[in-house]
């Protein structure tokens, strides 16, 4: 296997497009990003290329859409369950973002509040000082979307942050957090273990 045979499959376009934008050059140039549109699709055409596809390798990166450890233990054991009834374990790998993938923005607070001041329609955000108390950043990690949206300005701004306004100085801060640092490991580990 090599891996040219990788493919990270996301639950929609958004998702597809923030974790190209998070991962360096070097490792999108190696694996194919394929957006399912949706949960289910996503189940489906990762198992369905377990199959017709022996010699791949899988990487599921989608919101846990829960909170509690318990909820999210469940949702990775079904996931596994539901794929390795047609591949080895070894061929396909989990990673879920709590609760929702745009929490990445949200892992740490400094970082959160300096986007929302940079990429913010808002003129009362946008330029200013602008800082979340620490239960408006605790509510803002409950509904990372919907939050995000209110403070940058709607869904067509949270867009564009990802396909064209974020900062390269922004992703490779954002490239430091926990999960995407994760998942970066994870694909450099297998690419030096493909390569062996």
């Amino acid at each position: 296997m090599s891996i040219q045979d990788t493919y990270l499959f996301t639950e929609g376009n958004f998702d597809a497009d923030l974790v190209q934008k998070i991962l360096p050059d070097e490792i999108n140039a190696k694996i194919k990003i394929v957006s399912a549109e949706g949960y289910s699709n996503l189940l489906s055409k990762a198992r369905s290329l377990l199959i017709h596809k022996p010699e791949s390798k899988i990487i599921l990166v989608l919101g846990a859409d829960v909170s509690s450890d318990e909820e999210v233990n469940e949702k990775i054991s079904f996931i596994q369950t539901y794929l390795s009834v047609v591949a080895a374990a070894d061929r396909f790998e989990v990673f879920l973002q709590v609760p929702e993938i745009e929490s990445i923005f949200l892992e740490d607070k400094d970082l959160a509040e300096e986007i929302v001041r940079t990429y913010a329609l808002n003129p009362d955000f946008k330029g200013t000082d602008f800082k979340l108390s620490d239960l408006e950043f605790e509510f803002a990690k409950e509904k990372p979307k919907k939050s995000l949206e209110r403070l940058l300005g709607g869904e067509r701004n949270l867009r564009a942050l990802i396909e064209s306004d974020l900062s390269e100085e922004f992703v490779l801060k954002i490239r430091k957090l926990d999960f995407p640092q994760k998942l970066i490991k994870y694909i450099e580990q297998l690419s030096l273990d493909t390569a062996a």
